[in-house]
Parts: structure tokens; sequence; C-alpha cells
């Protein structure tokens, strides 16, 4: 338990400057969101370059994971979806951006940095996977409900080109890509040009959590307090919940990839949730306030789970 502390406290430490630095004004909404826009776009893609150039694409091909990622995603997705639905009568545009936050976890700023600093590099393998479920798999579903939830007179061929360029244009998954591409091809990654992608990957972790920090000044309205509250309840307890299950006994993951999964499902909502609510001025609130809400309890039970993961 003491390691888990010593290791987090740096981590929480940065995400108080985060915070603090929003709160006294010293980083502007711009400069947060210059700041999102490095991890995302620059940062987190050499990361996931380096990490997967580095490996053969048969070491990367888990299926079993990827299986139990899907499952345990799909899972939660339908109850935030229902219970959206059933308990707090929203849109099914809106009943779809509560099933997103239920299920799309925060890899990119906290599960990254905090996952490789308790298991080492290999985490970062399923981590990726789990990136890869999410923006294939979550984010389409997500669009094609919210197109029919506000009835729009588009064409199939016209969501479907709206899908494709996403995952076309999206900066984590063309990094892996990339990095997959160079592992099947045998390009060595040496030199300035690995000085330099390690470089980037280097900013991952202190410049994520600062803007995870930053993100927090924002506090929830009591309207969206309930809501955000059970979709913080189903992301952060059934969400890990769902994984191990379907890891444990539909899967066959292995203990190591099991291990990693179940951490990556304990992280609060995932900020591209957020992105996607802004893009399509849907629940935009309330995604927000869901990603606050869970952030600040992720705190205590991210803690919690590591101390439970670390010790097996």
């Amino acid at each position: 338990m003491n390691s888990v502390v010593a290791i987090l406290i740096p981590f929480f430490a940065v995400i108080a400057c985060g915070f603090m630095a929003a709160r006294l004004n010293v980083l502007s909404k711009e400069g947060i969101g210059g700041l999102n826009a490095f991890v995302y776009y620059v940062a987190l893609p050499a990361l996931l370059f380096r990490v997967t150039a580095a490996r053969p694409p048969a070491a990367i091909a888990d299926f079993a994971f990827i299986g139990a990622c899907a499952f345990a995603d799909l899972a939660l997705y339908g109850l935030g979806f229902i219970v959206a639905r059933r308990a707090f009568r929203t849109s099914l545009a809106d009943a779809a951006f509560c099933g997103l936050s239920a299920s799309m976890a925060n890899i990119a700023y906290l599960a990254i940095p905090l996952a490789i600093a308790f298991f080492g590099e290999d985490a970062a393998v399923p981590l990726m996977l789990c990136i890869i479920v999410d923006q294939t798999l979550l984010v389409p579903l997500t669009l094609v409900l919210v197109e029919a939830g506000k009835a729009r007179e588009r064409h199939t061929g016209a969501i479907l080109r709206d899908i494709l360029g996403n995952l076309a244009s999206n900066p984590l998954l063309l990094g892996i890509a990339a990095g997959i591409a160079a592992s099947a091809a045998d390009v060595p990654i040496a030199g300035p040009f690995e000085g330099f992608v390690r470089l980037l990957a280097a900013a991952v972790a202190p410049c994520a959590l600062f803007a995870v920090g930053a993100t927090l000044v924002d506090r929830p309205s009591r309207a969206e307090l309930a809501g955000a509250a059970a979709v913080s309840a189903m992301k952060l307890f059934l969400h890990p919940l769902a994984f191990w299950l379907a890891a444990t006994f539909l899967f066959g993951v292995s203990a190591f990839a099991a291990t990693v999964g179940v951490f990556a499902a304990a992280m609060p909502v995932s900020k591209t949730a957020f992105i996607l609510a802004h893009n399509f001025k849907v629940r935009v609130a309330g995604t927000a306030s869901a990603i606050v809400v869970s952030t600040v309890v992720s705190l205590v039970s991210v803690s919690v789970f590591a101390a439970i993961l670390v010790s097996r």
C-alpha cells in the first residue's frame, strides 16, 4: 500500500497544480485548450507509435482482450442508455451520450500515465487496444444514435462518411496505425528520430495530468448532479466489474492484460465524450458534469483499485 501511495502522490500533485493554475487564472481557457491539443494531437500519438513500433504485430493482436473490452463497453453503454431513457426520461440522443459516458474511460489522460507507472510500459499495449475498441465501436454507435435521435433526413451514406472521416482523422488511431506499419516493415526506430519520439512521449504524463486538474475547476450544476452521479457510479464501479467478469469467465484473458484492463475500466469518464457532445451540441452540460464528478471520485476509487491490483 505504501508503494502505491508513493507512486500516486506525484501524479495527484500534478493534477492539483493544474487545478490551482486554472483556479487562479494562471492558465486561461485558451491555454487549457492548447495544452489539451498538444497532448491529444502530438504527445499521445507519439507515445502510441513508440509502443507499437517496438513490438511485433503478433504481440499486439490480443483478440481475447479485445473481446472482453468490447463486451464490457457494450454492456455499460446499454446500461447507461437504458437508465437515461427509463429513469431520467431523456431523448434518444441524450441517452446515447449517457451510454458513452458510462462506457468510455479516460485512457489517454489518466490510464496511460498511471498504468505505465504501476505496471510498466508493457501496460501500454492493452491500453492501446482499449483505445481502438472505444474509437471504432463506441464513437460510431453514438454517432448513429444521435443522428437517429435528431431525426435528421440524412442518407446512410452521409452518416457512414462521417464515421469513416472521424476514424481516418483520429490522431490516436493514426499513431497506432503508423506504429504497426513501422513494426510490420521492420523499420528501425533509432538515432535522432527515436530521441524525438521519446521526448514527445515523455510529455504525456505531466501535460495530461495537468490538463485533467485544470478541468476540475468547472463545477457541475445541481440540476445535473443526479445524472452525473448515476453515470459516475456505473463508470467507476460497474465498468471494471463487467470487464473482470468478461475477461475471467468469457474470454480467458491473460492475468497481466486482465489486470491492466480492469484498471483502465476503473478510470473516470473520457474527455472524448465531452468533445463529441460539444460538436453535436447534445447533453454538453451533463457530459461535462459526469467528467468532473467521476474524476473527483476517481481520485479515491482509483487509489483503491491500484492498491488491490498491484498487490495481486
